[in-house]
């Protein structure tokens, strides 16, 4: 089972994998989780959470969570993809890590708005 602060390389053609982070737990009926993409900072970018190869063993840039990008996924499917290879599991995230990120959403131009009230529903 995946739980807040779990991250996954998820493929994001063209550019190969993605670090992506839960934000939630699993939540309703069908098992939701809140993933996060993290990517290279650009000079676009969003820059509402800005994190560093300090904040996770993966991040070897400085990079940016891109909140545009934000999906719901059900837990089952996220497992299948796990078991058949096409996800591969990261190293977590700190709690104070994912509480940035979670605050990041809130200030964030390119969050969904159904963002921010899910997560302080889920908080």
């Amino acid at each position: 089972m995946l739980k807040k602060g779990d991250t996954l390389l998820i493929p994001t053609p063209p550019n190969d994998k993605h670090l992506f982070v839960c934000l939630s737990d699993a939540f309703g009926q069908s098992e939701e989780i809140i993933l996060a993409s993290i990517t290279t900072k650009r000079s676009k970018s969003d820059l509402s959470c800005v994190l560093t190869n300090s904040d996770h063993p993966f991040i070897q840039k400085e990079s940016v969570v891109a909140y545009r990008f934000v999906r719901r996924e059900r837990m089952q499917v996220l497992l299948r993809y796990l078991g058949s290879g096409m996800y591969v599991q990261k190293e977590s995230m700190t709690k104070e890590i994912v509480e940035k990120i979670i605050e990041g959403a809130s200030i964030s131009k390119f969050a969904p708005i159904w963002l921010s009230r899910k997560l302080d529903e889920l908080n």
